[in-house]
């Protein structure tokens, strides 16, 4: 594709890929050549950088500033699919999390029969008659957004995988005893990109050779080794480093969340006059 640019080295997860496979529909907003907007069903394989995707039931419109993960040529059995008591399917990877009425923002693995999803074109909450495993598809791709919603194959669903892992017998969506929650956790880590891309062309992107944006990789990787691969931490350890995780994530959201922007342009300005008045006592100093 045109805006890929060349593929960048970094570490590589092992979560399985947090994304659609290439034939998952999105909704994509354009114009036609009166200007009149228009909407239309593209396959994922062909969103771009720059394209307005539906994000929601109520008919809203994001620009996708960066692919979490973007691979056209990974073929794997590493998907699942959903099946609603109104005929839609979905398929994503298990730890992509998905909208429900009944237990907030989860990753699909924890998805049970009568769960229920958010479908975009009927506003109304389905029951999940049917969850298949193992099914095999081609690529991998993760839109990001805005608001850290889209709408795939008609049902509304995350940007982002559930990455700090609990025990089977706690509540998936949240964290830190449920003042937190997976999604805030992930959408807010990722609110310097969202900045950055707001007051930036973000029209290529550099990806690793696993097909991670390397805007999140290294984060990524860190996270993993943190709550995932490190199984011999014991509590104490696991839960400050949550803390901290979380407390990274605040100070972000503040400084880089879209309503915060001035707040962010004013710490930026002040941290810059402090800087120069600094060098400029140094010198001072010296003469």
């Amino acid at each position: 594709e045109p805006w890929l640019a060349t593929p960048a080295p970094a570490p590589a997860p092992s979560l399985g890929g947090f994304c659609f496979p290439e034939t998952a529909l999105v909704t994509v907003q354009g114009e036609d050549k009166n200007n009149v907007v228009t909407s239309k069903k593209m396959l994922m394989r062909d969103v771009q950088l720059g394209d307005k995707v539906l994000v929601d039931q109520d008919g809203t419109y994001e620009t996708v500033y960066s692919f979490g993960h973007y691979d056209t040529k990974i073929q794997s059995d590493a998907f699942m699919s959903l099946t609603t008591s109104d005929g839609k399917s979905l398929t994503l990877t298990p730890n992509h999390m998905i909208q429900t009425s009944n237990k907030g923002t989860i990753a699909a693995s924890r998805i049970q029969l009568g769960d229920s999803v958010m479908i975009a074109s009927s506003n109304k909450n389905e029951k999940v008659t049917q969850i298949s495993k193992n099914t095999r598809k081609k690529g991998m791709y993760a839109p990001f957004t805005k608001s850290g919603y889209l709408v795939v194959d008609d049902i509304v669903v995350s940007n982002y995988i559930g990455v700090i892992v609990n025990d089977q017998n706690n509540d998936d969506a949240k964290i830190l005893g449920g003042l937190v929650s997976h999604q805030w956790v992930a959408h807010a880590f990722n609110a310097p990109h969202r900045f950055y891309c707001n007051y930036n062309d973000c029209m290529t992107e550099n990806y690793t050779e696993e097909g991670l944006s390397t805007w999140i990789a290294m984060p990524f990787s860190l996270a993993q080794r943190m709550f995932v691969e490190n199984t011999r931490t014991n509590t104490f350890i696991k839960t400050l480093g949550i803390i901290t995780f979380v407390a990274i994530c605040i100070v972000f959201t503040l400084l880089f969340d879209n309503n915060n922007g001035i707040m962010a342009f004013l710490l930026m300005t002040l941290a810059v006059v402090a800087m120069m008045r600094r060098r400029s006592s140094g010198r001072k100093i010296k003469s």
